[in-house]
């Protein structure tokens, strides 16, 4: 059962159409303390709101912040300042709905696959129920896995790891999603075969993302709004709306409005460098 639900400390806003945003940061400003009792501003002056829904990825150079705001969401660490909320609540009182998926799958080997993915209900609500069990197993089938679930996973290749840990993140049916580089220690080919494989669970279940990477052609295959950052410390630079239909499969790379919103990344996060490039390769 889920814990009482405090609101956050100001109102939540609707947007034009009445609907409460599913993400909201509110003049954000955070930064990390150093040894020598100095601080390392990590972000400064961050808005940004999520529809419900919505699938938005967060690129930028590292060190810019983009991992750091999904801390906050997570409620993993509080901002130094301003405001962070999840469906109007703060991220504590919202608590399992919010999912979150790492670079590294952190699977225990020491259980096998259908425990690792059933690891949060045990530790919010105790033992699984038989409803838990028949969720675990209706995500490993929608995921392709449904075959390992007695396996541990040292038995699993990186991509069936990563698609457990989805399925982890999933079990609790969260209505919001963070993912943080969830594919980079993929191969090329399992990182595309992994994004197909999200964009068709996104379609499905329409959860709203929040997707933090360091490829730009990834974050425009799958966002509906990629945010761009700013060196630290972190800013948001740029939101370019992926004007792209879906569903999207192997053809919207082939699109030239594929290939501008990526350049148009490109040339916001590496300047005339980006530019100059561009120009060569069309001489």
């Amino acid at each position: 059962m889920r814990k009482a639900l405090s609101r956050a400390a100001s109102p939540p806003v609707p947007d034009a159409g009445g609907v409460l945003p599913a993400i909201r940061f509110g003049a954000i400003r955070h930064a990390y303390p150093t040894r020598d009792g100095g601080e390392v501003l990590a972000l400064d002056g961050i808005d940004l709101t999520v529809r419900r829904g919505e699938f938005v990825a967060l690129v930028g150079p590292s060190g810019c912040g983009k991992s750091t705001l999904l801390r906050l969401l997570a409620g993993l660490e509080k901002p130094t300042r301003g405001m962070v909320e999840v469906e109007g609540l703060t991220p504590d009182a919202a608590g399992e709905m919010v999912g979150l998926v790492f670079q590294k799958p952190t699977l225990l080997d020491w259980l096998t696959v259908e425990r690792n993915i059933l690891l949060p209900v045990r530790i919010r609500r105790g033992r699984p129920g038989p409803a838990d069990v028949a969720a675990a197993r209706q995500l490993m089938a929608m995921t392709g896995i449904a075959g390992f679930a007695q396996r541990h996973p040292s038995e699993l290749s990186g991509g069936m790891q990563q698609r457990a840990a989805i399925c982890r993140a999933l079990i609790q049916d969260p209505e919001v999603l963070l993912m943080d580089e969830p594919f980079g220690a993929l191969d090329a080919l399992t990182r595309e075969e992994m994004c197909f494989e999200l964009l068709r669970l996104w379609s499905e279940r329409r959860k709203t993302i929040l997707f933090v990477t360091h490829s730009i052609p990834e974050a425009v295959l799958l966002a509906d709004r990629v945010v761009v950052m700013a060196p630290r410390p972190g800013r948001i630079a740029a939101e370019i709306v992926v004007d792209l239909p879906r569903p999207r499969g192997l053809g919207t790379m082939a699109d030239p409005a594929f290939q501008s919103a990526t350049q148009r990344i490109r040339e916001l996060i590496y300047g005339d460098a980006a530019r100059a490039a561009a120009t060569a390769t069309t001489l």
